[in-house]
């Protein structure tokens, strides 16, 4: 009798042995795929949860997930992805054997990002290796640029008459040779045509700078030279209350030149006004063999400007014709 209840106890054991490794056999892997609602393309490394179990997978290439050894159950998952909404899906486990799962598209709207940068990568400031301001200028008045600079170091002048004479910096000149009015370039024929002259006439200039080496190379491959810039007061800067202006002749007798040039301006409390005229003509340059062909030069010039400030705000802008 104790042997049979012995081998009956031994047989309960193996019975509920055998059931409970049934109960883990049951166990069956949860699958299913992440897809576009709109395209229905897979969306590769979507990201899968599952609430429950706080266990998480992502998707294959394919869009597909799987999840092993999960218990019969109801699960939610959550699914995400950039550029697409989250979503909750509720799944019933094994009933739902592959579940699909759509996510529409999210449009993701982001702040401005401004991107600025120097040409040197520092904030270094470069001096001009000459400057000429007006009584610079006066002094050394001629008919044209080139003429006024020929003579300074590094500084000569191309050599086609007094009239489309031209700055030559260092031995380059055309393209290689910047010409800036107020920092912006001209863009006049002097640089490609060498029987032209700059536009603006000397007596127009209240400052010129003239930048070599190194520095020039911040203006571009066309400053290789070097850059001379020719300030103006088209758009006033300084002023005071009331009317105020300046007349300039010049006259030469090797080519019976003239030269002309007046500047109006009224100024109020916060604007101001300003206008100019220029003119200048020459027959061809006299020698003791005779005339030098196409040397002359006529040219008129003429702006108007105008200025603005307040405690907060300084500006203004001009019109020129040639």
């Amino acid at each position: 009798m104790k042997f049979i209840a012995k081998f009956a106890v031994v047989l309960l054991l193996f019975g509920l042995g055998v059931n409970e490794s049934r109960a883990i056999s049951t166990n069956e892997p949860l699958r299913g795929e992440v897809i576009d609602a709109q395209s229905g393309d897979p969306i590769p490394g979507a990201t899968v949860q599952i609430r429950e179990l706080e266990s998480g997978t992502a998707a294959d290439p394919d869009g597909q997930f799987e999840f092993a050894n999960i218990a019969s159950g109801s699960y939610t998952l959550a699914v995400s992805s950039v550029g697409f909404r989250s979503v909750n899906v509720t799944v019933n486990h094994p009933e739902d054997e592959f579940v699909s799962i759509e996510l529409r598209s999210l449009i993701m709207v982001a702040d401005d990002v401004i991107v600025t940068a120097s040409p040197v990568g520092r904030d270094i400031q470069y001096q001009s290796a000459q400057a000429f301001n007006i009584q610079n200028l006066q002094d050394r008045q001629a008919s044209s640029f080139g003429e006024m600079l020929d003579g300074e170091p590094g500084i000569a002048m191309r050599s086609f008459g007094p009239a489309p004479a031209r700055p030559v910096i260092r031995g380059f000149d055309g393209d290689r040779l910047l010409i800036l009015e107020n920092g912006e370039r001209m863009g006049d024929l002097s640089n490609t045509a060498h029987d032209h002259n700059i536009s603006l006439d000397p007596l127009v200039a209240e400052r010129v700078e003239v930048v070599r080496g190194p520095a020039s190379l911040l203006y571009g491959s066309s400053a290789l030279g070097g850059v001379v810039n020719i300030i103006t007061s088209d758009i006033p800067r300084e002023w005071s209350r009331g009317s105020s202006g300046t007349v300039a002749l010049e006259g030469s007798s090797m080519n019976d030149g003239v030269g002309s040039f007046s500047r109006y301006q009224y100024g109020g409390e916060k604007w101001a006004a300003t206008g100019r005229f220029s003119y200048r003509g020459a027959d061809d340059l006299r020698t003791p063999a005779g005339r030098l062909p196409v040397t002359f030069i006529q040219n008129f010039e003429g702006s108007a400007g105008f200025g603005y400030r307040n405690d907060r705000f300084s500006g203004g802008f001009s019109v020129s014709a040639i």
